[in-house]
């Protein structure tokens, strides 16, 4: 079905067309310079001293993580901290890393997770068999990270920040992905930053920027940034080749410099990016706070990014989520259902089930009331017009 409002959407700009052809005029498709140059730009767009490329946004969290068990060492802590309400691969990540996730619940307005339940849990149960605090900026809002910074160091633990939906977003000052150890963002095509499929790992710390570059090659003992064995500068140059001398356990998560290139892009116009997709979320608020009676509209929030426009229909008054999404649908408007929770609502996870069941009550609402509709920068105000008719003709049929 072809929309009038999609989710997410990527055009394909002259810039676009012009870093491809960089590509094409350069000969060099694998990693290489346009992915040095893209690490060194998302470094100082974050304002962190690193940053390493991914071939996507899961195997950015894989690495991070797997980083951090690699420098802990073998201690008891294998427990990672995390929100129910997400994307699935944040969840994925903890147990494809041999981790055990920890969920608790999340705020039912801002839909990020309760900072005040993450102190409890570890006030109940101590810190040591917690290896990490893996917060998710869901829906672009920024989650109240300086309060998180200071439970993890009062126990020792480390902070791994998802911004994959919330890049360009203002977290005390700070951007978005300049706290913790690690941060990671992904910049699918429904991302603010889009690149089709690609990730990114921010971060500090010299022993984990050595660590993510080789997790990201097969564990190879390589460290630079641009491979320099051509030129005969190898650093690593020996008996041995480096890029077959392997020291860790790792992965192929290397990206190439076609997706490299398309988000350097991306990257130099997210702060027209981010503002257009601010009005858009401004314009729809004024156009459909006439059904704030039925419907729970996203908040303002200072320092917030839209990801999408999440609305979430008002239990109380008894319309399904479904018929409002259906309408929306015929209408031409793309739709998607909240994530559902992740421990209490996906076969994937069923093992949790009996654990969480009761336990994540703000969660499990949302996740069966919510549904997005797209705030990217292509959204027009017809586009907003048209959700709000649609809206509007529903109510009437269906609000006595």
């Amino acid at each position: 079905m072809s929309y009038a409002v999609q989710i997410g959407d990527l055009r394909v700009t002259p810039g676009i067309r012009g870093a491809v052809g960089r590509v094409l005029e350069s000969g060099r498709f694998t990693e290489g310079r346009e992915t040095a140059a893209f690490e060194r730009e998302r470094a100082a767009q974050v304002g962190t001293r690193y940053a390493v490329a991914m071939n996507s946004g899961t195997s950015a969290l894989i690495a991070a993580l797997t980083a951090l068990k690699y420098v802990d060492g073998r201690t008891p802590r294998r427990k990672v901290i995390t929100t129910p309400l997400t994307y699935a691969a944040d969840a994925n990540a903890i147990s494809l890393c041999g981790l055990d996730p920890v969920f608790v619940d999340v705020d039912p307005i801002t839909f990020g997770i309760r900072t005040d339940l993450i102190g409890r849990y570890i006030e109940r149960n101590g810190g040591e068999d917690v290896l990490a605090i893996l917060p998710v900026h869901l829906m672009g809002y920024p989650i109240d990270m300086k309060r998180i910074q200071v439970i993890a160091d009062g126990y020792g633990i480390d902070v791994v920040e998802d911004t994959a939906q919330a890049d360009g977003a203002d977290v005390y000052g700070r951007t978005a992905g300049a706290w913790g150890n690690l941060s990671i963002s992904s910049f699918f095509v429904a991302h603010v930053v889009q690149a089709g499929e690609m990730g990114v790992v921010n971060t500090d710390d010299d022993e984990l920027l050595g660590l993510l570059r080789q997790i990201k090659a097969n564990g190879r003992a390589c460290k630079c940034a641009v491979c320099t064995r051509a030129s005969g500068a190898c650093p690593g140059r020996g008996d041995v080749d480096p890029r077959f001398r392997h020291e860790v356990v790792g992965y192929n998560f290397k990206t190439d410099e076609w997706t490299s290139a398309i988000a350097r892009e991306q990257l130099a116009q997210i702060d027209d990016i981010v503002a257009r997709r601010r009005r858009t979320f401004d314009a729809y608020s004024k156009r459909l706070e006439a059904h704030e009676g039925w419907l729970q509209l996203p908040p303002v929030v200072k320092g917030a990014v839209p990801f999408a426009y999440p609305i979430v229909v008002r239990p109380d008054s008894l319309l399904s989520r479904r018929s409002v999404c259906d309408a929306l649908e015929s209408a031409g408007v793309e739709t998607r259902p909240m994530y559902p929770c992740i421990p209490t609502m996906t076969k994937s996870f069923a093992r949790f089930r009996s654990a969480y069941e009761g336990k994540l009550p703000a969660a499990e609402v949302v996740s069966a009331h919510g549904f997005l509709v797209g705030c990217h920068q292509f959204v027009t105000d017809a586009d907003v017009d048209l959700v709000g008719d649609t809206l509007d003709r529903f109510a009437e049929r269906m609000i006595p």
